[in-house]
């Protein structure tokens, strides 16, 4: 009934007991809110038979044959796996037909310790065993037998304590020469570092699982589920899927992969997280007071150019504003919400720029309360007493191979903007330190001429010619193209390398959507081997399932052979950017691992890490020699056909190095 709430008609039923109820005290309600009641009639009474169950029909069938099978359909099921859902797999399991998240396996045999001396001998003479560590500590070396110990919880428990039996396990987990199965080894590692002990001869069951595609747990226990095995099998869990992953990646040709590149690159983001980057309090508290005055000056903008007061942060208010008062056009194309609710969302928001001057404001207000909430905010929550940040990397993440960072997140601060400029300088180098940063030039389209082969993209790179003005040259056809040609020319370039469509491109440079359909189409007709590698990757995916990157990192695509135009779109799109971004992804990452060895040695050490840009922090007498040490690794990470290149910069902040 239009006008009555929820809450208000939760209020009338539960005084008169159902909708019937109410009618027949309409009197007794009286004022507007009946006037209300009585107009919704025929609108409660339609809703009131629509939401009957119909009891009293003949059925010519028997209800058995009615049964609806439930089984998620196995592209879905696939996506889900790769997502880590494991819940609404086990959901397909509620309708009987669904295929199980695992099969059930036999349980291992458990051994229960009483002491930690108990645990140190099962531990020792042993090659190579599974340890997992928690309110149990439990080590397996077959998948079999189990050996666990309860670790100590209060004053009557006669269990050991947890320091107790990590220092009777010591030697073995110290042990470079015995191999230990653990699961999520950066955990363990700075776990295991509050105790004092140095966790060596490592092998991480997560990031192995991770690499073979298979689904995870968050915990030892949850792998354990995972493996159709009981939660306090956790250790005997990890040594049998240690097996089977590593025979998985074997395979798949990413033994490695694993071995050469993610594992070693373990201790380097330990190492990362550990040393934090300090950033400047005192900015900080400046900048806070900036972007709440920003904040709020752009909020009085909006207000004087609607003629009222409302809430910006709301979609319906906002709508209302922008459709109804405003009466600005909404986009034909864009739907509403479930209660119909015209969207306000970003991609909403740019069809209509142009309509009204309140519309930028209100993107700019969005932009400005997003940096000051998830950054200066955020920051000012993160940040330790010393000022200094410990952002967390997560290796086993996105499909691409690409790092990403968290709490705070790092990976998504504006390079261009003013404010993103502004943000960056925040971070800054300790006393008597400086700051280098390095980047690469265009890695992902010196990838793709690479992987293509592209001759002319490839001439281009090895002339050390400026590839977006190239290209401009080819889609303009001039000899010396504008700013603006070379701007449309380099989003073209990573239009293609993201699988952008003509819309999205038109989007993105401001054209029609036939001037975008024309630049891809003289794009590829200028560089045909890079269309016919992209369609190679589609028809590798369709035949194989999967695509790789340079290093043989695989992503399987199920999407692609699925009978929804949508879903077999994005897999389309995957099989041709993936390898380019997984790659870009792979080259930076053994990057990664060449600087941090080869600044062994020095005070330098490297903190950071943002898509195809290295930050290492070192004592100012230092910062001539890191430049170099960082440059020369960072182009000699990968050997392509094209040559890597990498700038290097240095100053006291973040952003004086960029």
């Amino acid at each position: 009934v239009p006008g009555v709430g929820e809450k208000r008609a939760l209020d009338l039923l539960g005084k008169y007991g159902s909708a019937r109820g109410v009618y027949e005290h309409l009197g007794d309600i009286g004022g507007k809110l009946a006037e209300r009641i009585e107009a919704g009639r025929e609108s409660s009474e339609m809703s009131y038979k629509l939401a009957t169950i119909k009891t009293d029909c003949a059925l010519d069938v028997p209800l058995s044959d009615m049964t609806y099978a439930f089984p998620f359909s196995p592209e879905v099921r696939e996506f889900f796996a790769e997502m880590d859902f494991k819940s609404l797999l086990r959901r397909n399991e509620l309708f009987g037909e669904g295929e199980k998240a695992a099969p059930q396996r036999d349980p291992a045999k458990i051994v229960t310790l009483a002491s930690a001396g108990e645990l140190a001998v099962a531990a020792d003479g042993c090659k190579e065993f599974a340890v997992a560590l928690g309110k149990v500590v439990s080590l397996s070396a077959d998948g079999r037998l189990q050996y666990s110990l309860p670790v100590h919880e209060n004053l009557l428990d006669t269990n050991p304590t947890e320091r107790e039996i990590l220092a009777a396990l010591r030697p073995a987990l110290e042990d470079a020469g015995v191999k230990k199965y653990v699961y999520d080894a950066k955990k363990n590692i700075r776990y295991l570092a509050g105790f004092g002990i140095t966790l060596r001869g490592y092998e991480d069951v997560a990031l192995m699982e991770y690499l073979a595609g298979r689904p995870r747990g968050t915990s030892p226990e949850g792998y354990a589920e995972t493996l159709g095995m009981p939660q306090d099998n956790a250790a005997a869990a990890l040594m049998a899927g240690a097996r089977e992953a590593a025979a998985l990646l074997e395979e798949q040709h990413m033994t490695g992969l694993y071995r050469d590149l993610e594992l070693p690159l373990v201790d380097v983001l330990y190492r990362m997280e550990e040393e934090g980057f300090l950033i400047d309090l005192g900015l900080l508290a400046e900048l806070k007071k900036k972007f709440d005055a920003d904040e709020k000056e752009c909020a009085e903008k909006i207000y004087a150019l609607c003629g009222k007061q409302f809430n910006i942060n709301s979609p319906k208010q906002l709508a209302g504003v922008l459709f109804d008062d405003l009466g600005l056009p909404y986009p034909k194309r864009m739907g509403t919400t479930a209660r119909g609710i015209k969207s306000t969302s970003a991609e909403v928001l740019a069809h209509i720029v142009g309509e009204h001057p309140v519309v930028p404001e209100i993107i700019r207000f969005r932009y400005i309360a997003k940096l000051n909430a998830t950054y200066i905010d955020g920051l000012g929550k993160v940040a330790g007493a010393d000022g200094v940040v410990h952002t967390e990397f997560n290796q086993m993440l996105t499909s691409t191979g690409r790092l990403s960072s968290s709490e705070p997140n790092l990976q998504n601060i504006p390079v261009r903007e003013d404010e993103g400029r502004v943000l960056r300088g925040l971070f800054i180098a300790r006393e008597g330190h400086r700051l280098v940063s390095a980047d690469y030039s265009q890695v992902e389209l010196r990838v793709m001429a690479h992987l293509s082969g592209d001759s002319n993209l490839i001439e281009a790179f090895r002339r050390g010619e400026d590839v977006h003005t190239s290209v401009a040259r080819e889609l303009f056809g001039t000899a010396e193209p504008t700013a603006r040609e070379r701007r449309t020319a380099k989003t073209v370039n990573f239009g293609i390398i993201y699988g952008m469509s003509d819309f999205g491109l038109s989007e993105s440079i401001g054209v029609s959507v036939a001037k975008a359909r024309e630049y891809i189409k003289t794009y590829y007709e200028r560089y045909p081997t890079i269309k016919n590698y992209l369609n190679g990757n589609v028809e590798q995916a369709r035949k194989t399932g999967y695509v790789t990157t340079i290093t043989g990192r695989r992503r399987q695509i199920p999407e692609i052979n699925s009978s929804n135009f949508q879903l077999r779109s994005f897999g389309e799109r995957a099989a041709m950017n993936m390898p380019l971004q997984g790659s870009a992804a792979d080259i930076i990452k053994l990057a990664m691992v060449r600087v941090f060895h080869a600044l062994e040695g020095l005070q330098a050490r490297l903190l950071l890490q943002v898509h195809d840009e290295l930050i290492v922090e070192c004592p100012q007498e230092e910062a001539q020699q890191v430049m170099q040490i960082v440059t020369n690794e960072m182009e000699h990470a990968a050997a392509l056909r094209v040559p890597l290149v990498a700038e290097a910069k240095q100053g006291e902040s973040w952003y004086a190095a960029k």
